[in-house]
């Protein structure tokens, strides 16, 4: 059994009222369809989308060119979830300060960076603490 699909503008189609009320239904329910936003393309679509954040870390051991890889890492990971990053910061430490992750000269530099580049999340290479957490959302 062949089936024939609605075509409004094919005058050799068939009517809808020829149509099974399944059909019919699924009619409706394209025709109803619609959407808020203009015609623009995905890439356009994810550019509105995309959150600005700034990446920090605390290079505690290896090379130099091992802590720039685990940084560019951390930005391709951001850029993939849907994120542009605005910049970055680095800092060498024997291990991340126990407060704020990073020191206090740092911590103080990443705000201006934030607040310059109007960005709005920071991502951390690396797991902060609830104590970590509140004191930088606090500065």
């Amino acid at each position: 059994m062949t089936k024939t699909i609605y075509n409004p503008d094919d005058p050799r189609g068939i009517s809808s009222g020829e149509l099974e009320l399944e059909d019919r239904a699924s009619l409706r329910r394209v025709a109803g369809f619609s959407t808020e936003l203009e015609d623009i393309s995905e890439a356009e679509y994810r550019q509105v989308q995309l959150e600005k954040v700034v990446l920090a870390g605390v290079w505690t051991q290896g090379t130099l060119e091992q802590a720039e890889r685990s940084m560019r890492e951390l930005a391709a990971l951001a850029e993939t979830a849907g994120s542009e990053v605005l910049d970055s910061i680095v800092q060498r430490k024997d291990h991340p300060d126990p407060s704020t992750y990073l020191g206090s000269g740092k911590v103080q530099e990443l705000r201006e960076i934030v607040v310059a580049s109007k960005a709005d999340t920071v991502i951390v290479d690396g797991e902060l603490s609830p104590g970590q957490l509140r004191k930088l959302e606090d500065i």
